[in-house]
Parts: structure tokens; sequence; C-alpha cells
């Protein structure tokens, strides 16, 4: 389907234009009355063709997401990457199951809030982010008690 998508972005455009050149070509350089009714028609469907193939580029985003397993078939880590850079909520597992790590990210940097805990499941740390720049951090004891 992507393969489709694609083939459709990138030759849309450039049979919209086509289209629209020869239009343009024979109504205004030639002006014949005979087939004038015919090519005004062709002209107008090459833009639109035109128009419709940056449609579609225009909406095209390399966004991919990526999960990791563990041999008992338990989902390890998950992420999204858009165009290469991580973008979203991150989340990663310790053996148990447990989350060890969460926080999201926008255009890979930091984002937002990000929290990481023992393996006891008591939070260890939690920070928040703003464009890669910490803002507030706190931290905590494996027995839950405040770190001095």
């Amino acid at each position: 389907m992507k393969k489709l998508i694609d083939w459709i972005r990138k030759y849309l455009s450039l049979i919209g234009l086509t289209l629209a050149v020869i239009g343009m070509f024979f109504t205004v350089i030639y002006s014949i009355p005979q087939i004038e009714h015919i090519l005004d028609p062709i002209f107008w469907i090459g833009i639109f063709l035109i128009w419709l193939g940056m449609i579609i580029g225009k909406n095209k985003v390399n966004e991919k997401r990526d999960m990791k397993w563990d041999k008992n078939k338990e989902k390890k880590s998950e992420e999204t990457l858009k165009d290469e850079k991580l973008d979203g909520l991150v989340t990663e597992r310790s053996e148990n199951g447990e989350k060890k790590f969460e926080g999201t990210y926008k255009n890979g940097k930091k984002d937002g809030l990000f929290t990481w805990w023992y393996e006891n499941g008591q939070k260890e740390y939690e920070g928040f982010y703003k464009d890669g720049r910490k803002i507030s951090v706190e931290e905590w004891n494996e027995d839950g008690s405040v770190k001095e």
C-alpha cells in the first residue's frame, strides 16, 4: 500500500503537469476553435492533478513504531520515531514486566514528564523537561523516602 501511495504521489503531479502544458500550449498558442472545448478541460484536469499530487505528498510523514520483546514474548520497550527522531511516549520494562522507564519526546528532545522506577516498583526519579531542558526533578530512595 505504501509503495502505491508513493507511486501515486510521485507520478500524479508529473501527469498533471503534462496535461496542463498540453492543454495550455494548444489552447493559448494555437487557439484552434474546433478543439478548444476539448483542450480547456484537459488544462484544468492537469492543474487539479498537480494540486492533488502536492496534497498527497504534503501529508507524507516518516513515522515508525518500534517495539522490543524479551525471550518470554513480553513487551520490553516501545517507542515512536518520526523522521528518525524519538517522538511520543517511550516506555521500557524490566525483566519482571514492571515499568522501568517512561517519558515523552518531541522531535528527538525530552519534552514532558520522565519517570524511572526501581525493580521493587518504587519511583526512583521523576523529572519534567521542556524542549530538552530539565525544568524540575524529584528523586526517591528504594524504600520510597525522598532523597536529600
